[in-house]
């Protein structure tokens, strides 16, 4: 039964919408609502509905809508609580569908995808970072100097990557040992600095893992002492003859030995004339990335003149083009390079990581489309694979911001499409980033009110 009050509260709604001509879209469950009550070309004691007052019109209206059929029943009622079974069936089955099926699995690939590309973004772009050195005690060390000064007129020789033996850091500092206590914590200390860079660099030497030329000076200790201690007496296992196995230490030693000195003589130099720069930019543990050892008290000083990071960065970039002297003055000029570098690297890492990404998307949803049985798919597997790739080139770099949302669209896309999962799911993310303080089945409680009013309207349109 419908009731005037009912009636009433309807008509605010009604009178907004006076100059909209709305249909309901025939065949719908609404539209056998409206056959049930509607007015149009209806005439009552001779006039047009139209031409009734208000208040007729409502009596005329509820009047219509509670008449009896020839079997006492009310059509009305009957086709209206056949509309409530059949949204309230629809519901369930979406609400039913969305919580046991689709969210679990939009959640699986989530996961996957997240794995996948972990750390893609987080990725180093910077190609140098600063080192401010202090220079470790043992370069002050008297017996330092006593142990490499007869290197000092040994020709640079390019010793490159050959394996003696990969030996582990437990063996390395054994040997790297000279016996002088003082002077042997002296070179511990400074090999076991940045988490023991040294020592790995010292082993990685010897492996032939990396050049000698391209390790700091005081990794150089390290191998100059190692080589010292196994001339003439290999490990078991290392391939190759006694000669060429003792050509290649004395090689070591030679070179190692040749850096060493030119270090001290360097930071003898540096002492004396104040130089900003302790040699040439070397490779860091990090991939790509090398870094530049400045002299730690110089350096702050300059800091305080004006000199900034990125203008240091930006001469190095331009294969330090510019002296100590003039880099404060030079400071706009190279902090413009820089920031014209990064902006490129920005870019060309922005387009590697999309293209990442996606691919990685691309991959995990296709092995989900490949591993499940032909019955839980909607089409066959290469249709599926066809509709995937579609919607993989409909990306974009914005949609990545959110990835959650795009893998939710695209599962739903992909394996969903045939129901109005996507719809609800949709709601219920919309609804818990709005309101956060809600519990989760307030958030499915408003999504469901929410959904059977789109779904309701769904069924009418602007004629």
């Amino acid at each position: 039964m419908i009731s005037r009050d009912t009636l009433e509260r309807a008509l605010p709604l009604a009178q907004q919408l006076e100059d909209v001509s709305l249909n309901v879209v025939q065949g719908s469950p609404l539209a056998a609502i409206m056959d049930t009550c509607s007015t149009y070309g209806l005439h009552v004691e001779g006039r047009n509905f139209e031409e009734l007052d208000l208040g007729e019109a409502l009596t005329y209206i509820q009047d219509r809508c509670n008449e009896k059929d020839d079997n006492g029943g009310n059509t009305h009622h009957a086709v209206v609580s056949a509309f409530v079974e059949t949204s309230a069936q629809s519901i369930r089955q979406v609400l039913d569908y969305s919580r046991n099926v689709v969210i679990p699995d939009i959640k699986a690939v989530l996961e996957k995808v997240e794995q996948s590309v972990m750390g893609v973004k987080a990725a180093q772009l910077e190609p140098y970072v600063i080192v401010q050195d202090i220079d470790p005690v043992v370069l002050n060390n008297p017996l330092l100097m006593e142990l490499v000064e007869r290197f000092s007129e040994t020709t640079a020789r390019d010793t490159g990557t050959r394996e003696l033996i990969d030996l582990t850091i437990d063996v390395v500092k054994e040997r790297v040992a000279s016996g002088a206590a003082q002077f042997d914590e002296e070179v511990a200390a400074a090999l076991t600095a940045n988490n023991g860079q040294g020592w790995e660099l010292v082993r990685m030497v010897i492996a032939g893992q990396v050049a000698l030329e391209e390790i700091p000076a005081v990794a150089a200790i390290g191998v100059h002492l190692l080589a010292k201690a196994i001339f003439d007496n290999p490990f078991e296992g290392v391939a190759m003859s006694l000669t060429e196995y003792n050509d290649r230490v004395s090689q070591l030693i030679e070179q190692s030995g040749r850096i060493v000195y030119q270090e001290l003589e360097q930071i003898a130099r540096r002492k004396k004339l104040g130089l900003l720069y302790n040699g040439g930019s070397v490779p860091s543990t990090r991939p790509g990335v090398r870094e530049i050892h400045v002299n730690q008290p110089v350096y702050l000083a300059m800091l305080e003149q004006g000199l900034t990071p990125e203008a240091l960065i930006g001469n190095e970039m331009l294969g330090r083009l510019y002296g100590d002297s003039q880099l404060v003055e030079k400071k706009d000029e190279l902090v413009n390079q820089y920031t014209r570098e990064m902006n490129l690297r920005n870019v060309q890492k922005s387009i590697e990581d999309f293209n990442l990404i996606r691919r990685s998307i691309e991959v995990i949803i296709a092995n989900e489309i490949a591993g499940r049985a032909d019955e839980e798919l909607v089409a066959d597997k290469g249709t599926m694979q066809s509709i995937l790739k579609e919607l993989i080139g409909q990306i974009t770099e914005r949609d990545l911001v959110y990835p959650a949302i795009l893998v939710r669209n695209l599962v739903c896309r992909v394996f969903y499409a045939h129901t109005d999962c996507l719809r609800f799911v949709t709601l219920i993310d919309d609804l818990g980033e709005k309101y956060p303080e809600m519990s989760p089945r307030e958030v499915v409680l408003i999504a469901t009110n929410v959904y059977i009013a789109l779904w309701t309207c769904s069924q009418v349109v602007v004629a």
